[in-house]
C-alpha cells in the first residue's frame, strides 16, 4: 500500500525509466511479451480474479499477433497496456521509457479533462471558446464515448470498474489523449458550452507541457474548516503517505480533532477525494477517531501490521457527530481500506462517486523493466484485505448518494459535491427541528 507521490505517480504514468528506442523487430517484442507474462505469473497473487485464464490466453494471443505487425514503442506500449489493465490491479503497471515525451516536443492535447457520469468535460483550459465546464462531443471525428472506452482499456485500475481509470485519464488527459490519437498536428473538437448551447468546432494546436493550462496544487495534505453553516467541519485529507511520518501524520490528527471539538462542530465531513492511499499506520489512527467501539482492520496479521488484526482501540477524544466523507475514483489503495471499514460499520454517510478501491488490494510491489523495449512498470506481489465480509470485491465503494460534477458547476468554480452534502446536512438539521 506503499505509493507514489502526485508527481513521482505523473513521471510513472507517462514516462518512467529506461532508455527510449525508436523501433524493434518482432522478435524483440514477442521476447518481451514472453517477459511481461513471465513476471505476471510468477509474481501477482490473483493474476486471474478478473479475467479467467482462456480470456487472459485470448489477450495474450491477440497482443502477439498485433506485435507480428511490428508496431512503433507507442503502438506496442498500448498494446502491452490493454493486457496488463485486464489484470484488475491498480499496483500493477506498465509505462513508457524515460525520454520518450522530450522527443515528442510540442504534442499534447491542450486540455484537461474529466470523465464525469459518462461526459468528457473540460477542467482547466486557456482558450476563451472553449471554457471549463465544457462538454466535448468529439476530438479528430472520434466520438467522445469511443476514445474514453479505448483510454480506459489501457489504464490499470482495481478491478474491471471505471472510476479509478477515469480519476488517473483526467490527471493525465494531455498526454493520454495525444498518445492514443497518435500524435496529431492539431485537434478538431466538437463541443458544447456549459450555457448547453448548439455543437460547436474549434481547432486546437498541439502544446508542450509548459504550455498546458495551470493545475492549482493543493499546498497541505491537510485543510480544516470549522466555519461552516450548521455547526459542521471539513476537513480534507489528501495522503496517507507518511511512512517516514508517522508521528507527525498522528500529531496532526490529534490536533486537527482537538480543533474540531474545540469549535463546538456536530457534523464532521471527511473529503478523501483524491487519496490515493498510503500507510495503514496512518489511516488506522484516523479511523481511531471515528469508530465508537473497538473494531479490528485487517482480516489478516500482514507483516508490519500484525496489531490490526485485533480490534482498533476508541480514541479517548473521538468525534461523536455526524460523519459524511466525500468521494471519488481517486479514493483507493489503503483509502479504499478505511472507507470500506467506515461503510461497513455504518459509521456515516458517504457522498460522490464511486471509490477506486475496495476493501482488498494488491500492493508489495516490485518494479520492472522489459529488457528491449524499456518499457517498465510494477507488479504486485501481496493481497491486502479489511476485516468485512459482506461487501463486494468486484466494485469500488458505493456512495449512498450519488453526485456528479456538472458543466455549470465547474464553469462557475462550484464544488458540487460539496454543496450537496452541506445543503444535505442543513435539510436534516431542518428535519430534527420541525419534529
Amino acid at each position: 500500500m506503499k505509493l507514489l507521490t502526485p508527481f513521482a505517480l505523473c513521471l510513472l504514468f507517462i514516462s518512467c525509466h529506461g532508455q527510449p528506442v525508436d523501433q524493434m523487430s518482432v522478435a524483440h517484442w514477442n521476447d518481451d511479451l514472453k517477459q511481461l507474462y513471465r513476471i505476471l505469473e510468477s509474481k501477482h497473487p490473483q493474476l486471474h480474479r478478473f479475467t479467467s485464464i482462456p480470456e487472459f490466453d485470448k489477450l495474450y494471443a491477440e497482443t502477439e499477433n498485433a506485435l507480428s505487425k511490428n508496431p512503433s514503442i507507442e503502438e506496442g506500449y498500448q498494446l502491452f497496456a490493454r493486457l496488463v489493465a485486464r489484470v484488475g490491479c491498480g499496483h500493477t503497471q506498465i509505462n513508457l521509457p524515460t525520454g520518450f515525451w522530450e522527443k515528442q516536443g510540442a504534442s499534447l492535447f491542450p486540455l484537461y479533462i474529466m470523465i464525469s457520469d459518462g461526459k468528457l468535460l473540460v477542467t482547466h483550459s486557456k482558450h476563451t471558446d472553449i471554457p471549463v465546464g465544457s462538454q466535448i462531443l468529439e476530438i479528430n471525428s472520434i466520438a467522445a464515448s469511443t476514445l474514453v472506452d479505448e483510454l480506459r482499456k489501457q489504464t490499470s485500475g482495481d478491478g474491471l470498474w471505471n472510476s479509478r481509470r477515469d480519476f488517473l485519464l483526467s490527471r493525465f488527459s494531455p498526454w493520454r489523449i495525444a498518445l492514443a490519437m497518435s500524435f496529431p498536428d492539431a485537434y478538431s473538437c466538437k463541443f458544447k458550452t456549459p450555457a448547453g448551447d448548439s455543437d460547436k468546432s474549434i481547432l486546437l494546436s498541439t502544446v508542450s507541457s509548459n504550455q498546458l493550462p495551470k493545475r492549482t496544487a493543493r499546498k497541505n495534505d491537510f485543510e480544516l474548516d470549522t466555519s461552516l453553516k450548521n455547526n459542521t467541519a471539513m476537513l480534507r485529507i489528501s495522503d496517507f503517505g507518511y511512512y517516514d511520518r508517522v508521528n507527525y501524520f498522528k500529531q496532526t490528527i490529534d490536533s486537527l480533532i482537538e480543533a474540531i471539538h474545540e469549535a463546538g462542530c456536530k457534523n464532521l465531513i471527511i473529503d478523501f477525494r483524491g487519496n490515493s492511499g498510503g500507510d495503514p499506520h496512518c489511516s488506522t489512527h484516523l479511523f481511531s477517531y471515528l469508530i465508537n467501539e473497538p473494531v479490528p482492520y485487517f482480516a489478516d496479521g500482514f507483516f508490519g501490521y500484525q496489531a490490526y488484526r485485533k480490534p482498533i482501540a476508541v480514541h479517548p477524544n473521538h468525534f461523536t457527530g455526524k460523519q459524511y466523507y466525500l468521494i471519488n475514483g481517486g479514493c483507493f489503495s489503503t483509502t479504499g481500506h478505511i472507507t470500506s471499514l467506515l461503510k461497513y460499520h455504518k459509521l456515516g454517510s458517504f457522498i460522490g462517486i464511486e471509490t477506486g478501491g475496495t476493501y482488498t488490494c494488491n500492493d508489495a510491489s516490485m518494479e520492472f523493466t522489459l529488457k528491449n523495449s524499456g518499457l517498465t512498470g510494477r507488479v504486485a506481489r501481496q493481497s491486502f484485505y479489511t476485516a468485512i465480509d459482506s461487501i463486494s470485491w468486484s466494485e469500488g465503494i458505493q456512495p449512498d448518494f450519488e453526485v456528479h460534477p456538472t458543466s455549470s458547476d465547474l464553469y462557475n468554480g462550484v464544488d458540487t459535491v460539496l454543496r450537496f452534502t452541506l445543503d444535505l446536512i442543513s435539510n436534516s438539521n431542518k428535519s430534527q427541528t420541525v419534529q
